[in-house]
């Protein structure tokens, strides 16, 4: 018999394949009239002078936003700020450079157009401020990012197996990144039972997407595929069409297989060819990374983690007392807690 495993890439392309078809398709189910003439009325004009929107950390809320001042903002981040620069060209010839550059590794480019920026209001904050999102659901670097997300996370476990080792009998952590609340918990119930913590201090980076730059994150994000590649004594890392990855020694068949020097490629590619739209207007992003990318929150996780486990090492090298402070440290994306 045949493990079902064994169909896991043929139900991706599939799968798809399906999606992308109903995307395409244009369907306008008739329905019966819900609304009176005089209600649709007063709908346009909300319409006409209003954005609706999610709410960042509350997406089953929705916010009413003035069209003006949404579309002033987005310009604003846009031609005001060091993050984006306007770019004179045209949406064709960038998808056709990008499609060039994926048919070398036989990525496919499924969608020929680059994303969209949207804002998101942020609520939570004392002061009203806005998150930027790259709507990359439909680009045509969406493979690539999800290829270099199944790279990321293998990276992510490796380097969190390779800390645990490393700092096991050290009293500390050099791995501090959690991946939801749990970690966090899990710290605090041990010192709540041990009685061993006084305070709990909490940090968050006001901005740190687009703060990133682009060189510093490009050499530490291939210091850490250096040293993964060389724990592993792997020669490639394969990507299945689940964009599952894997070290390994061999090539695979019917899979995406790259060597440490293409993967630095495809990264550095993709980090230098980040482009949004915008009222018919092309920008580049030459500072940060764009929150809706796949492998946006795996990089900026790798990239602080490069300075934590650095830190951490320094420490213990020159035997400093606040290492054994921050055995319990977690961080989840850009929210630190250190108890």
């Amino acid at each position: 018999s045949v493990s079902e495993k064994f169909f896991d890439g043929w139900k991706v392309c599939v799968l798809e394949k399906v999606k992308s078809k109903v995307f395409d398709l244009d369907i306008c189910p008739k329905r019966k009239q819900t609304i009176l003439d005089s209600e649709r009325n007063d709908l346009l004009t909300l319409k006409e002078h209003f954005i609706m929107s999610s709410v960042d950390k509350a997406s089953n809320n929705v916010s009413f936003i003035c069209k003006k001042f949404y579309l002033d903002n987005i310009s604003n981040e846009l031609n005001n700020t060091v993050a984006y620069k306007f770019v004179n060209g045209k949406e064709e010839e960038i998808v056709k450079k990008h499609a060039q550059f994926c048919n070398k590794f036989n990525i496919p480019v499924n969608d020929h157009c680059l994303p969209f920026i949207h804002m998101l209001p942020k609520f939570h904050k004392p002061r009203i401020d806005y998150r930027y999102i790259a709507a990359g659901i439909k680009s045509s670097l969406k493979v690539l990012a999800k290829i270099l997300t199944g790279v990321f996370k293998l990276t992510d476990r490796t380097l969190k197996y390779m800390d645990s080792f490393k700092f096991n009998f050290k009293n500390t952590s050099g791995y501090w990144v959690a991946k939801n609340k749990d970690t966090t918990l899990s710290h605090l119930n041990y010192l709540n039972n041990s009685s061993t913590a006084r305070s709990v201090y909490s940090f968050d980076f006001k901005k740190l997407y687009t703060n990133l730059p682009h060189g510093k994150v490009i050499e530490k994000i291939n210091d850490l595929l250096d040293r993964c590649f060389m724990d592993k004594k792997a020669e490639f890392v394969s990507i299945n069409k689940s964009y599952h990855a894997s070290w390994t020694s061999v090539k695979k068949k019917n899979c995406w297989t790259f060597k440490l020097d293409e993967v630095k490629e495809l990264f550095s590619f993709l980090l230098d060819n980040i482009y949004v739209k915008f009222r018919g207007r092309l920008y580049k992003q030459v500072v940060g990374i764009p929150m809706g990318c796949d492998c946006a929150p795996l990089v900026a996780d790798l990239f602080l983690h490069w300075y934590e486990h650095d830190f951490i090492s320094k420490g213990v090298i020159n035997k400093e007392s606040y290492i054994h402070f921050l055995k319990f440290a977690s961080r989840y994306i850009d929210d630190l807690n250190t108890p």
